[in-house]
């Protein structure tokens, strides 16, 4: 009778004791996440405008993952201009750029940015505070 009670036992505990496999959470998918292409593209210093372009007088390229981005620009004559890439974070309609590998002057800075995605459209404009102002719109590649 004990055997076969310790046996009830061993089996009721392997089936009805907690789950060794977890619920996997839902994630909302990030709307940034993907490849953009620069429609238009305006930078401000001060009050003087140092650009106003639009594609194809200006060509970009962003990637965002996960966790980083990265860009490369060309000028209207397919001449390289730019290339950038390092994390960033994006929450409540505020967008940050931290800049870890530069072609150029952006080294080492954050450039904080609200945001916005439209159907395909992502609009972001840099917030006050930081010496240049830029104003973007990208389009969804992929």
């Amino acid at each position: 009778m004990r055997s076969m009670l310790l046996a009830v036992s061993l089996v009721a505990l392997t089936t009805c004791g907690p789950s060794t496999s977890m619920p996997t959470p839902v994630v909302a998918p990030n709307p940034l996440e993907g490849t953009w292409e620069l429609v238009s593209a305006k930078e401000t210093i001060g009050d003087s405008v140092v650009y106003d372009m639009k594609a194809p007088q200006l060509r970009s390229i962003k990637v965002i993952n996960a966790t980083h981005f990265s860009y490369l620009t060309l000028g209207p004559s397919g001449e390289f201009v730019r290339a950038a890439a390092g994390h960033y974070t994006a929450s409540n309609g505020l967008y940050t750029e931290q800049i870890e590998y530069s072609s150029g002057r952006r080294l080492a800075e954050a450039y904080p940015f609200t945001y916005r995605v439209e159907g395909n459209l992502w609009y972001h404009k840099s917030i006050g505070g930081t010496r240049e102002s830029f104003d973007e719109v990208w389009r969804r590649v992929r």
